[in-house]
This record gives structure tokens, C-alpha cells and sequence, in this order.
């Protein structure tokens, strides 16, 4: 593919205290591949500031454009312009691979035709991941976004979706990825077709029960889709305080161990979906389905909107504020 040219060219400054400056670039590229297809790539160029030892990194990095053309008008799939940043620091000394800070993604655009389907494109096109360490907890959230999607005609966006992973044991974290990684290059623990011994896995238990027990979250914190029937938006959160996980090592030949995550685990949320949707996608047979959970109480509609909260605890489930009672549900309602 690049014919005479380096593929990549290094250029490095290292400081006498151990820090330094890095400048990777890699040449543009346009190559006819066998079959014909066209294959081409703007000039790759890669910049990085680290610390000593390298503890920490300022990095950035950018590709201009990505083509793919397949012969005889066949398709094609375009990438424009896509860029990474990062600034990052180890969060522990003894160990070099846990880092946290921002890191983001983001491409322009992304074209794809081919003969007889419609044409797909998205624009601005985003990926975020960002790490705080909170008195040795681990806050990791995500972001993913996209200005528009379209499918022929069809058009939707503003997208959005936030997630987050909070209160995460650091220290535990850290081994438990020691582990993994220890099990991964020493044992054939993952080859295909084969059932590994659940007793490989022992190492995991210790710090994976730490993690469980140290009130663990997972958050939808956002989601938020604008449809041509309106705006799709939800958030959840569930939550795993004071859980008493009991002995791991154990779980995978007595689920039952695991009793005790179900008794601690809560979780909440709300949704709200147009209904012109809900009923496109249910179909005329199972419309008045929603007329029943709206007189139930399990619905709200609004304003030609549908929403609902729900709550789960050991004490059970809660939908939008009602306590859920599915042989309610079952019972045919009166004809008025």
C-alpha cells in the first residue's frame, strides 16, 4: 500500500528528568486493491506529551478522510475528517495500567451507498470517556453522540446517550485487571469450543467481591434520540449498596451465592416515547393495550406523549408510583 514511502515516521524528545515529546506521521495512501476497489486515506499524524516514567499523557491525533469505493459502482463507504484527544495520568505508581482522565473520539461524518439500498449518513459523530478518582472510587462516565442519522429519507437526531460506571473499589479495580490479564497469557482459559474449569477463576473472586461490595452504580444518566414523531428520552440509574455478595469462588457452581446482590440491588428510572411511535411499532392489534395501562396508572399521556417511572427495591416494584399488579393487567376491562 505505500509502495517506496515508511509507513510511519517517529520523532522523539526525551528530557534529561525523563519526560517528553513525541511526533508519529504516516503518509497518505490511495491503492487499487484486487477486484478493483479503491482503498484511500489521508496523511495519519499523531502528537504526544508524557511524563517520567509515563505517568501521564497529552495526546492528539488526526486522519483527514477514509474511502472505500467498490468497482463498477458497487458502493462505497466515505469517513471525513476523524480526531482523538487524551490527557491522562496513572492512578496508581505500582501499576501502569490504569490511567484516568478524558479521552474523545470524533468523526465528521460517515457515508455508506450501495446499488438498490437507501443511502445512510451520519454527521458529527462523537465518543467520549472521562475517569475520576473520588477518595480511592473510580468514576468512569461515557458519552455517545450524533448530530443526525439518515437512512434515506428518513432522518433522526440529535442523539445522545450518557453512561456512567460509579463508586468502583480503585485498588480492587487495579488487581482485578492483574488478574485478568495474568489468566489471559497463562492459561488457555478462552479458547473456542472448549468449557474452561470455573476453578481458574479464583483469582477474580477476591477483588470482583470488593468491587460488588463496595456500593457499585450503573447509570444511564441521559438518553435523548429526536425521532420525525417527536423526542425518545429516558435515565436510569441501578444501584448495589452495602451488598453482601457472599463466597465468589463458589458462584459459578452454586448460583445461589449470589442471593445476596438480589436483596441489595435498587434501581430507578423514567421513560418518555411519542406515541405515534409506540403505536407504528405495536400495530392496530395491540393499541388498546396502552388505554389499559394509562387507566391502570402504570402510563402517563401527555400532550401525544407516553411515560412512565419505575422503582425496584427488595421491597418490590413500583411503576410510576403504583405498585405493579400483573393479574390486574390480565383482566379484561369493561366495554363502556
Amino acid at each position: 500500500m505505500y509502495g517506496d514511502k515508511p509507513p510511519a515516521t517517529v520523532d522523539s524528545t526525551v528530557g534529561f528528568l525523563g519526560g517528553g515529546h513525541s511526533e508519529i506521521r504516516s503518509p497518505a495512501v490511495d491503492v487499487v486493491l484486487d477486484g478493483n476497489a479503491r482503498l484511500s486515506w489521508g496523511a495519519i499524524r499523531v502528537t504526544a506529551d508524557f511524563q517520567r516514567n509515563f505517568a501521564g499523557y497529552r495526546m492528539s491525533g488526526e486522519v483527514p478522510f477514509l474511502k472505500l469505493q467498490m468497482p463498477d459502482g458497487k458502493g462505497a463507504v466515505e469517513v471525513g475528517a476523524m480526531t482523538l484527544t487524551g490527557d491522562q495520568k496513572r492512578l496508581f505508581e505500582d501499576y501502569p495500567r490504569l490511567y484516568i482522565g478524558p479521552a474523545d473520539f470524533t468523526v465528521a461524518s460517515v457515508a455508506v451507498s450501495a446499488p438498490g439500498k437507501p443511502p445512510i449518513m451520519v454527521k458529527q459523530l462523537h465518543i467520549g470517556v472521562d475517569s475520576v478518582d473520588r477518595n480511592g472510587f473510580l468514576d468512569v462516565t461515557e458519552h455517545f453522540g450524533a448530530q443526525s442519522v439518515a437512512a434515506g429519507p428518513q432522518v433522526f437526531g440529535p442523539a445522545e446517550l450518557d453512561l456512567a460506571l460509579r463508586h468502583l473499589e480503585a485498588r480492587s479495580l487495579a488487581e482485578l485487571d492483574r488478574q485478568y490479564l495474568k489468566l489471559a497469557t497463562t492459561q488457555n482459559a478462552f479458547e473456542p469450543g472448549k468449557v474452561p474449569n470455573p476453578a481458574i477463576f479464583a483469582p477474580l473472586a477476591q477483588p470482583a467481591k470488593a468491587i460488588l461490595e463496595g456500593s457499585p452504580e450503573f447509570d444511564i444518566d441521559k438518553l435523548e434520540v429526536k425521532l420525525p414523531q417527536g423526542t425518545v428520552s429516558g435515565k436510569m440509574a441501578v444501584r448495589l449498596p452495602n451488598a453482601n455478595v457472599g463466597d465468589l469462588q463458589n458462584a459459578a457452581a452454586n448460583p445461589l451465592v449470589l442471593m445476596g446482590l438480589m436483596a441489595s440491588l435498587e434501581a430507578d428510572g423514567q421513560v418518555a416515547v411519542p406515541e405515534p411511535l409506540v403505536l407504528s411499532m405495536a400495530g392496530p392489534q395491540r393499541a388498546g393495550m396502552f388505554d389499559q395501562l394509562i387507566a391502570a396508572g402504570y402510563v402517563t399521556r401527555t400532550n401525544d406523549m407516553l411515560s412512565t417511572t419505575f422503582k425496584y427495591s427488595s421491597a418490590g416494584l413500583l411503576v410510576n408510583g403504583k405498585r405493579l399488579n400483573p393479574a390486574a393487567l390480565a383482566r379484561p376491562q369493561a366495554t363502556p
